[in-house]
């Protein structure tokens, strides 16, 4: 497993330029985006993505029935944004990551865990063991490609490095990175 983690800050009119010329549909993809800080996670997205697999042709890339994409004959792969960062994973294997910008704001959304998941973060440090639980849930099913279709409620946090979803045990790796963001990538053994 191999992943990468970036700001837009380090994008360069030459990636830009680079994903416009080589990249058209995710260049396209991108510029409809209403904001400039989302146009640029969505091409750094592609530069981490490209730097991590190495060069795609993009009719090879498909989606499964939840949109959760792949391309052919490519490693596994994930993607995810928050704020200025963006984070890649690939691996051999289904794979999620997730990134998240701490903010206190969020901790209305505590409602949509269970009631160990809700203890655990009311014991201390609330708002880093919140995104925690987001962040390591998020992944997990982004791993399974079902996103939200799955609710958060029905996603076990087994112990520190295992979650539990149905009858998939997956694996996880979390840290807290100093930039106030959360990091959370989920694998298969």
């Amino acid at each position: 497993m191999n992943y990468l983690i970036s700001t837009i800050e380090t994008l360069t009119e030459k990636d830009i330029e680079y994903i416009k010329v080589n990249y058209p549909a995710r260049y396209e993809k991108a510029s409809h985006l209403p904001k400039e800080e989302q146009f640029k996670t969505c091409i750094l997205a592609y530069v981490l993505l490209i730097r991590l697999i190495g060069e795609f042709n993009e009719v090879n890339v498909y989606y499964n029935e939840n949109k959760k994409p792949y391309i052919k004959g490519k490693p596994y792969f994930n993607i995810s944004h928050s704020g200025n960062f963006v984070a890649v994973v690939v691996d051999n294997k289904e794979v999620g990551i997730d990134i998240q910008k701490i903010n206190e704001d969020n901790l209305k959304l505590m409602k949509f865990f269970n009631e160990k998941d809700q203890e655990y973060i009311k014991e201390t440090d609330s708002v880093n063991r919140f995104f925690e639980i987001w962040s390591k849930k998020e992944a997990a099913i982004k791993l399974l490609g079902t996103g939200l279709t799955t609710p958060l409620k029905d996603v076990e946090i087994l112990d520190e490095t295992t979650i539990k979803v149905g009858d998939k045990v997956i694996k996880n790796r979390y840290k807290l990175l100093a930039d106030g963001y959360s990091l959370c990538i989920c694998y298969q053994e």
